[in-house]
């Protein structure tokens, strides 16, 4: 069984804004295919830190225009995302990156990334960005692993 719905990673989510060629082709047919095509309030967050740096572009409303111009849906941070990107079963250095590995695994979602940190952790929803053939998703959120 394959997740319908889809979460981006942040960097995901600004080489489908700007430079698509980025993503694989298995990432863009992904993305057009999906039912739902989520986006993280961590993302915006993450990304609008960067523009107030002087690193990024976009600015957390230009940010929020595009997840709104891809059709995509914002997704919201709640105490069931907070209190599993706390917890030792998914652990990464950067918080963002727990909370939509958080939020990917509670709401069942497909997850997208280029990650390698992400992706050597080997969890079953978890999906390679720059991927051109499926493999991923077993219908456990946490693949072979336990997470």
């Amino acid at each position: 069984m394959v997740a319908s719905s889809c979460l981006l990673d942040s960097h995901v989510f600004l080489w489908l804004i700007q430079e698509p060629e980025k993503a694989g082709p298995l990432t863009q047919r992904r993305v057009k295919r999906s039912s739902k095509l989520f986006v993280s309030l961590a993302s915006i967050w993450e990304l609008g830190n960067e523009h107030v740096k002087g690193k990024l572009a976009y600015s957390a409303t230009e940010l929020l225009r595009g997840v709104t111009d891809m059709n995509a849906v914002l997704l919201g941070i709640d105490v069931e995302h907070v209190i599993g990107a706390t917890s030792n079963a998914i652990w990464h250095s950067d918080p963002f990156d727990r909370m939509l590995l958080a939020q990917a695994k509670a709401e069942y979602l497909a997850f997208i990334t280029a990650d390698k940190t992400i992706l050597d952790f080997n969890l079953g929803f978890v999906m390679d960005a720059r991927q051109q053939w499926t493999r991923f998703y077993s219908g456990n959120p946490c693949g072979s692993s336990s997470c």
